[in-house]
């Protein structure tokens, strides 16, 4: 139960004293109170909480009171006043605060009274209202007892009904079984024989896919270890072609290169022999033409001759640097084509490493099929195990009612044996109405007892018709069973292991030509 809520609204309108403001009664139960805050007194300017005693100091230190005027004395008394207007404000304020928590506790206080004369008052009410309830109830539920004891001794009496026609009909029952029991047998025996009959089929077959599987897994041995011969030969054939390939091109690299230096040193020799036989010429010349007017213009022609000679050193300077180019490039050629044997050699024995793991990768996941294979055998031969148990499980059940159906058969009396219908039945049916009562019940009797006949023959066409279904499904069980042996060869055939393979397509003449002709083609380097 919750108290009385109370909300404070700020105030808008000027203070009032308690004797000025209404006041109001006690409110209702689980109306709100609103209680308006009062405002804080702010200091008014020129009060003594903002005014500062005037004090004067002599030149000798003492400390006098300065003498206020006519107009500070009444302003000081007009601050007094209003001080103890504020006081008096603020006791009413308290005063009114005090009346409002007092209205507050008694209206708690009357809500709890209130509440609880409420509840007392509903309770009574109510249980005025749950005894009528229960009466009721109780009436009701008499009378549905009395309904469901009338209900049980229908259906005592129904039951030693149907209990008597059973007794009647039993032995018709047990001819029914007895016919079933004959076709159990058959369908036994020839459930049998079928099934000897694929076991031994699916045996030699699994002896011909065992055969045939260790045939194949001979071939791809042997055609695994010619395809590692076949990479060796070709492996150490191309290293020994690129060896003498690689010296024959260094050889004729140096031969190249040392007739090309011989006649660069001839060439020069014959130019720096021009050249001195030149110059002894022009100083001979010089020497025989000391002494001719015409020195100047010999001078000239000379000083010609010497930038001539210069510039042809600088040319053959140029084409000296030209030829130590072409043989650094021709020796940076060397190197490169050294590297790329290199690279070639390592390429090939990476790919012969490459073909062994796959070797031996092939011949591990081989292993791992035939593991596996030997395990799913063993789950069918588990399961073969299983469904010749349950056949002798239903070969005793059936002995069982064989059993069962002698005894009967032997316990019956001649009252409980179902005659055939005649054409006299049909008569008395047809005349009921006019012969006697016990004639009547007779041939009431026949009737349930022939309803009783046709319903077990239902039940036992039932039971065949599921004895035939499981018959059907063991039967295409044991076909799926045989397409999962035969598709063990299928699954992992000759050509899908060849397709995965990636060898060199460099076949010898142990590889057959049609798996040489599915390997990829490698570059040639």
């Amino acid at each position: 139960m919750s108290a009385p809520r109370v909300t404070i609204a700020p105030i808008s309108e000027p203070l009032r004293s308690p004797q000025e403001m209404p006041i109001q009664t006690t409110p209702a139960v689980g109306t709100p109170i609103s209680i308006t805050p009062l405002p804080m007194a702010t200091p008014v300017a020129g009060s003594p909480q903002e005014l500062t005693p005037l004090l004067t100091t002599t030149d000798t230190g003492k400390k006098k009171k300065k003498k206020l005027t006519k107009e500070e004395r009444k302003e000081l008394k007009k601050q007094k006043k209003i001080l103890k207007q504020q006081r008096e404000l603020e006791e009413k304020k308290q005063q009114f605060r005090n009346f409002l928590e007092r209205e507050l506790k008694y209206t708690e206080i009357t809500y709890k009274r209130a509440a609880a004369d409420w509840e007392a008052m509903c309770a009574a009410i109510k249980l005025k209202e749950l005894r009528d309830d229960m009466t009721e109830l109780w009436q009701s539920l008499n009378r549905s007892l009395d309904n469901k004891q009338y209900k049980i001794q229908i259906l005592l009496t129904e039951l030693d009904i149907a209990e008597e026609q059973y007794r009647r009909n039993f032995s018709k029952h047990c001819d029914i079984i007895d016919y079933l029991i004959r076709l159990f047998k058959v369908l036994v025996e020839m459930t049998k024989n079928a099934y000897d009959q694929d076991a031994a089929d699916l045996v030699a077959e699994f002896q011909e896919d065992l055969e045939e599987k260790n045939e194949i897994h001979a071939a791809r041995k042997k055609y695994y270890e010619n395809v590692l011969h076949a990479t060796n030969l070709i492996t150490k054939n191309l290293l020994t072609k690129m060896e003498h390939r690689y010296t024959i091109d260094v050889n004729e690299l140096v031969d190249t290169h040392v007739a090309k230096r011989l006649q660069y040193r001839d060439a020069t020799v014959r130019k720096m022999e021009q050249l001195h036989s030149h110059i002894e010429k022009i100083v001979s010349d010089l020497q025989m033409d000391a002494l001719n007017p015409k020195r100047e213009q010999l001078y000239n022609q000379c000083v010609e001759r010497q930038e001539q000679a210069s510039k042809d050193m600088q040319t053959f300077r140029e084409s000296s640097k030209r030829l130590l180019s072409t043989l650094s490039s021709y020796q940076n050629e060397l190197l490169s084509s050294e590297s790329e044997s290199k690279a070639e050699v390592v390429r090939l024995r990476g790919e012969r490493s490459y073909f062994v793991e796959q070797y031996w990768r092939l011949k591990q996941s081989h292993k791992q099929s035939t593991k596996s294979h030997d395990n799913h055998i063993k789950g069918l031969a588990y399961e073969s195990d299983r469904s010749m148990k349950n056949l002798k499980k239903y070969v005793k059940y059936g002995e069982l009612i064989l059993g069962l159906a002698t005894c009967c058969r032997k316990l019956q009396t001649e009252k409980e044996k179902v005659t055939p219908w005649t054409e006299e039945a049909e008569n008395l049916r047809l005349d009921a109405g006019k012969q006697n009562e016990d004639v009547q019940d007779q041939v009431t009797d026949q009737v349930r007892q022939m309803q009783l006949f046709w319903n077990r023959v239902g039940q036992a066409e039932i039971h065949v018709l599921c004895l035939q279904e499981e018959k059907q499904a063991l039967e295409k069980q044991n076909e799926n069973f045989r397409e999962i042996i035969k598709s063990y060869g299928e699954a992992q055939s000759y050509n899908r292991v060849m397709c995965s393979l990636q060898i060199s397509p460099y076949p010898t003449s142990t590889i057959p030509i049609q798996e040489a002709s599915q390997m990829p083609q490698l570059k040639k380097p």
